[in-house]
């Protein structure tokens, strides 16, 4: 008749096999942060504003900066508001005014304006990292996975819009009315740059 304890051996391998599957289990879960996959998240795009600035318009030409940080810039826009342009009741030509922006020393857009014809004038820089999706543990993950892998598409420069102004033609007489033209006028520009945000997945939604 076999003894207690050799009864007692199949059930003692048994409890000793589960235990080296389990152990084997568990490590690689608490060394690769079990479930990384995580979920997906779906990321949209929209365009936040990362710097602008303003300052007068002259006849002479005058610069007016916006330095941006590790951004990837969307848009430029550019506006002479407020454009005043009194021309003593059409006597004088307009006031044209001519601009440059430049991307640190390379030129990136340009164009004329005048009071009539103010802005904003948009010009389109760089389009959104190609990404519709990142698997992650949480949004923040995410969001931090999308800019490790995009680094590259981010800079740091100095945007800078050039601006002169000059009336042009006229039928001015011989004896000009008291008082002249007078033209005013404030330049500004604006940098844009894309914002991803991670939406959370519906709890409910089929895996």
């Amino acid at each position: 008749m076999p003894s207690r304890a050799d009864m007692d051996r199949p059930a003692s391998v048994t409890a000793a096999i589960l235990g080296v599957v389990l152990i084997g289990i568990t490590i690689p879960y608490f060394a690769f942060g079990g479930g990384a996959g995580g979920d997906d998240y779906a990321i949209t795009w929209s365009q936040a504003d990362a710097g602008s600035k303003e300052g007068p318009v002259g006849t002479q030409v005058s610069r007016i900066e916006v330095p941006v940080g590790n951004v990837r810039a969307s848009n430029l826009t550019v506006q002479f508001d407020p454009c005043n342009d009194n021309t003593v009741q059409g006597l004088y030509g307009d006031v044209t005014i001519t601009f440059r922006v430049l991307d640190g020393t390379t030129e990136v857009a340009s164009g004329t304006a005048n009071c009539d014809n103010n802005g904003p004038f948009a010009f389109p820089l760089e389009a959104q990292p190609d990404v519709g999706e990142i698997a992650a543990g949480s949004a923040s993950d995410a969001l931090k996975s999308l800019w490790a892998a995009n680094d590259d598409a981010n800079r740091t420069t100095t945007y800078v819009l050039e601006v002169s102004s000059q009336r042009g033609g006229s039928t001015v007489p011989v004896t000009p009315p008291a008082g002249g033209p007078s033209f005013s006028a404030t330049a500004r520009l604006e940098v844009q740059a894309w914002r991803a945000t991670a939406n959370v997945p519906d709890a409910e939604a089929p895996r």
